[in-house]
């Protein structure tokens, strides 16, 4: 009763269902991907690199020609886990970059679950080509699902039907707010919810999370609050964009351009999870300026630990931020507004601590695991019954 997971890394969304699943499916089952971004030994991981397929003097159909090296690689692994006897009863699938697309060749009678994060739509015909993996993923899946309302509202019309509203789940019970916790800079500065930080946390520092407006309504917030420290976690790569134009980051460029260089702003990279975890304990005011996007998991982290959020003022993030009530919302492409929203919290937290407790309880409420996995196995089951 094995299930066979698709994604270009792994666990990808797929980490808490699958720890969730292991104990109740056997034999175990299989993942298939591209890059290994854990240590987990509770699924049997296979492999695939993509094709290189090139599109002399077109640089702008190279997205397409990534996606049809993906689906070509992934179709010969399927094929020889086919040969080697493997059957799945039910695959989910993350159709992001192509893998998925060679599954009806390959086991046409198995229903799929396509996890649909985001629809790139701008009308622009060079974006219908290069979402037409998406659509054919969504034709051959017996059901979708989508983390949030604003994800799945995304995907063309026609498709939306059949996708489900159902987030990844976070442990509201290892979350926890701690009032004794610490955190230690690089320079050895010992932190504590005493000091006065504000915090913002993304996989990579660029512009669809809304870094560059954060990082404008810096100085805004040193000025008025002198002794507040200022810490940013984050890659140098962007994740969901380009990079800037000649080359670098947008975090060099960013620091270039405005000539930044105070010893109140700390920008640490890519930290541990634990590590994340007691900064988010102690985090004063946790800045989310996100443009509208896929909702991160690290800003429903940050609500179940106990911070106050400060989120940009759009659909994707006012489907769990309501201002006033468990979080504060800015005109985030207005960094004084952003920095205004920052400093009243610097100024007084106490006056505030109300919205991190209702944070917490929205987290608890709505997107804590034991919420969240049921109607994962609901779906399961109605498409491949005994499946778990």
């Amino acid at each position: 009763m094995s299930i066979l997971y698709i994604h270009h890394s792994v666990p990808g969304q797929f980490l808490n269902l699958i720890q969730h699943l292991a104990p109740r499916v056997r034999p175990r089952s299989v993942f298939l991907s591209v890059q290994d971004n854990s240590a987990f030994t509770i699924v049997d991981k296979h492999f695939y690199r993509p094709d290189t397929v090139g599109t002399p003097g077109d640089r702008a159909l190279q997205p397409v020609a990534n996606l049809l090296g993906h689906a070509r690689a992934a179709g010969r692994k399927l094929r020889a886990l086919a040969d080697s006897g493997f059957q799945p009863r039910l695959v989910i699938a993350h159709p992001g970059w192509g893998g998925a697309v060679p599954l009806r060749e390959v086991f046409p009678d198995v229903p799929m679950i396509a996890y649909c994060e985001f629809f790139r739509d701008t009308g622009t015909t060079m974006d219908a080509m290069g979402m037409w993996h998406m659509q054919a993923a969504l034709d051959q899946a017996a059901a979708g699902v989508s983390p949030t309302n604003w994800q799945r509202g995304t995907f063309p019309a026609a498709h939306q039907p059949k996708i489900r509203v159902i987030h990844d789940g976070i442990d509201t019970r290892r979350l926890h707010p701690d009032p004794l916790a610490r955190f230690e800079l690089p320079d050895l500065t010992m932190l504590s919810a005493r000091d006065k930080i504000v915090t913002y946390v993304a996989r990579g520092l660029e512009p669809m999370r809304g870094f560059p407006e954060f990082l404008y309504a810096v100085p805004r917030i040193l000025g008025q609050v002198p002794d507040a420290k200022i810490i940013i976690v984050g890659g140098e790569r962007a994740q969901y964009g380009p990079e800037p134009e000649g080359g670098g980051s947008h975090r060099a460029a960013l620091v270039r351009d405005m000539g930044m260089n105070d010893p109140r702003v700390h920008f640490l990279g890519r930290i541990r999870y634990q590590d994340f975890i007691r900064l988010m304990q102690i985090t004063t005011a946790h800045v989310y300026s996100s443009r509208p996007f896929v909702l991160s998991w690290s800003v429903i982290e940050a609500m179940s630990l106990g911070a106050v959020v400060v989120g940009a003022r759009n659909p994707a993030v006012e489907e769990v931020i309501e201002h006033g009530y468990n979080g504060l919302l800015a005109e985030a492409s207005d960094p004084n507004d952003l920095a205004a929203r920052v400093v009243d919290v610097l100024r007084d937290p106490p006056a505030f601590a109300y919205l991190a407790r209702a944070a917490r309880e929205t987290a608890i409420a709505r997107y804590d695991l034991s919420r969240c996995m049921p109607p994962w196995l609901d779906l399961m089951r109605e498409l491949a019954p005994r499946v778990v």
